[in-house]
């Protein structure tokens, strides 16, 4: 089944991000939400069942709320964030990337995006601060180091802390070409054992 009933909010970053801006989702025996202003008067549907109100509070899809600092998306369907990865013996979609035109992908980047406080200014001027160390950030095809003549170990993490590539940071760079978009994590371990944690951004 099919949701295209977006909330009409050109100024949310969810459905109007930096991944782009998704238009559909498509779920497969999901359950839909049913939110409650009362106890918590932040949280926001973002995407509804087809012939729903995009201003109300039932069948909704796909959700976000602030609650005290934290930070929260919801969906009541698996299959959306799936990329057909998973355990071999479970029934696999592949559902992230290619359906209905990337629009899960650009959902689910820029949910992190939010989730990750990245348009904060606190977060701009950490990524500014990372910015010295490793760059570009965002980055296309490759990161860089800014101090010249070391290398690091390092392994790059998906926000789930599945390891996905490693090896020696040096002054060739790093290449994350096959990188789907998102926002990761560099942690890097110098001669000492001595780690740093770093995010960048995979355009």
């Amino acid at each position: 089944q099919t949701a295209n009933v977006l909330l009409n909010d050109p100024a949310d970053s969810i459905l109007h991000g930096r991944a782009g801006s998704p238009t559909v989702l498509d779920y497969n025996n999901g359950t839909s939400l049913t939110l409650n202003r009362t106890d918590n008067p932040n949280v926001k549907g973002l995407i509804f069942k087809n012939g729903s109100s995009s201003t109300g509070v039932t069948n909704v899809v796909f959700a976000r709320s602030e609650y005290g600092s934290g930070r929260i998306c919801a969906t009541g369907d698996s299959s959306p964030m799936d990329d057909g990865t998973g355990d071999p013996n479970d029934q696999l979609y592949s559902s992230y990337a290619s359906a209905i035109n990337g629009s899960h992908r650009k959902l689910l980047i820029n949910a992190v995006i939010w989730l990750a406080d990245l348009q904060t200014t606190s977060a701009v001027t950490d990524i500014r601060k990372q910015n010295q160390f490793i760059y570009p950030n965002p980055s296309f095809d490759r990161l860089y180091f800014s101090e010249k003549n070391k290398s690091y170990d390092y392994y790059v993490f998906d926000l789930t802390g599945r390891k996905l590539i490693g090896g020696i940071f040096n002054n060739d760079g790093i290449d994350i070409s096959s990188l789907s978009q998102g926002c990761y994590v560099l942690q890097l371990v110098d001669q000492n054992g001595k780690t740093e944690l770093l995010r960048f951004l995979k355009e």
